[in-house]
């Protein structure tokens, strides 16, 4: 247990000083929430380790939604974890961004976690 607050700890302290501390307590809180009954938007879900994630919250009881580069990763994606909602996105492209923000209002309208795990 020690190790597991050790590894909260620096991870707040590492988060705070990259952003002035402005997400230290949401950190805190992601770290700790209750993974069940959420619906959640995941980039960078469909490998590695958002797809690790992807399995972890959806054996938890949220819904969630995988969005990432590529069609065929994604559906290999779903074949792993049953359920798993996916949207193909290129984050890297502001103007995909937009569309993702207008689709996921439109489609999903109870989001309430938003997991940036994509890299741009």
């Amino acid at each position: 247990m020690r190790w597991r607050r050790a590894l909260v700890n620096y991870l707040i302290q590492s988060v705070s000083a990259m952003l002035a501390g402005r997400l230290a307590s949401s950190l805190t809180f992601v770290l700790f929430m209750n993974l069940a009954n959420n619906t959640v938007l995941l980039t960078g879900g469909a490998t590695g380790i958002g797809l690790a994630f992807a399995e972890r919250l959806h054996a938890a009881g949220s819904q969630v939604i995988a969005v990432g580069r590529r069609a065929d990763k994604l559906r290999e994606a779903q074949q792993r974890v049953p359920g798993l909602l996916t949207h193909v996105a290129d984050l890297a492209q502001p103007a995909a961004r937009v569309a993702l923000a207008v689709w996921v209002q439109r489609e999903h309208p109870r989001l309430n976690v938003l997991f940036n795990n994509a890299g741009i």
